[in-house]
């Protein structure tokens, strides 16, 4: 039998509004105001998820932030007041902690369910080294797109985040330039794919002596590289054919990057690619930050602004 005039606890309001939004009004007996305030936060989190994925500038997101903690701190200071002032209440067949506890478990799977569909998760990186300078430079922190890639590579332009296949704890980061099947070879810096030499134009000269190109790969993917001379060590190889189930990866730094056109890393089993890089969450120039790494190998920007 029910007990009538059971008290709320402020502080189980409270938490149980920090874990499911709205829940700690349900617990106190305004379930119409708790299910009010969790499809506010449903409607937030539709909007952050459409500006995440049909953005180019993630920059448009940062307004979300003060939304969401804002939305959090009402609704746990809501509930607790609630609790004080309205005492006790009159419990309902459904007032049970394994109740609240399955509605939470419940919630946060349904948050989650996209990520099991789709088998993507969000992992967070930073850049070690300058070998994707300009598009990734040194100390920069991003987003990857993690997702099982056993059967299909993902798209020519993307810049992939992988395993080393004798490694696979190190985690490397480098542009997938070619695909199974083809035929890839670098004469006097320029990149050959089945005998097509990649179209580059020149943007700019910088101030430690190197050129920045816009490169147009196969498809419409276009990014920036960059490049000391046309005469290094990497500059000139051997055609390389790409067995089956493996791609080919390169630095956009050209000149200073170990990628696939060194023999003791080679091309890449689709087995070790983990993710797709998507955008940057943190740099030194606080103008990158929110920006998108790369549309999915199907648009391009421009990372840094002329230095001379």
């Amino acid at each position: 039998m029910d007990v009538i005039g059971k008290p709320r606890s402020p502080w189980l309001a409270a938490l149980l509004s920090l874990v499911v939004l709205g829940l700690g009004q349900f617990y106190c007996g305004r379930r119409g105001r708790g299910i009010r305030l969790f499809c506010i936060y449903l409607g937030g989190e539709a909007v952050t998820f459409a500006l995440v994925y049909f953005s180019d500038d993630l920059r448009l997101v940062l307004p979300m932030l003060p939304f969401f903690v804002g939305l959090y701190i009402f609704g746990i200071v809501d509930a607790w007041r609630i609790a004080r002032r309205d005492g006790a209440i009159e419990l309902q067949p459904y007032d049970r902690w394994y109740v609240y506890a399955g509605i939470a478990v419940a919630v946060h799977l349904a948050l989650e369910a996209p990520s099991f569909i789709t088998g993507t998760d969000l992992e967070t990186f930073y850049s070690a080294s300058g070998s994707m300078e300009p598009t990734l430079p040194r100390a920069d922190r991003w987003f990857a797109t993690m997702m099982d890639f056993d059967s299909e590579p993902p798209p020519r332009g993307s810049v992939i985040v992988f395993g080393l296949p004798d490694h696979p704890d190190t985690t490397l980061v480098r542009r997938l330039v070619g695909l199974p099947g083809e035929k890839l070879q670098m004469r006097r810096g320029r990149l050959f794919i089945d005998g097509a030499q990649v179209r580059r134009e020149g943007i700019m000269d910088l101030r430690d002596g190197s050129i920045q190109y816009r490169e147009f790969l196969p498809g419409g993917a276009f990014h920036l590289i960059l490049e000391r001379s046309d005469d290094e060590r990497q500059d000139n190889t051997e055609e390389i054919v790409i067995p089956d189930d493996h791609v080919f990866v390169m630095g956009d730094n050209r000149d200073n990057s170990n990628d696939s056109r060194l023999a003791k890393l080679g091309t890449i089993p689709m087995e070790s690619v983990h993710g797709i890089a998507d955008f940057i969450y943190w740099s030194a120039d606080w103008r990158r930050i929110g920006m998108r790494i790369h549309e999915h190998g199907k648009r391009g920007w421009l990372p840094h602004q002329p230095l001379k």
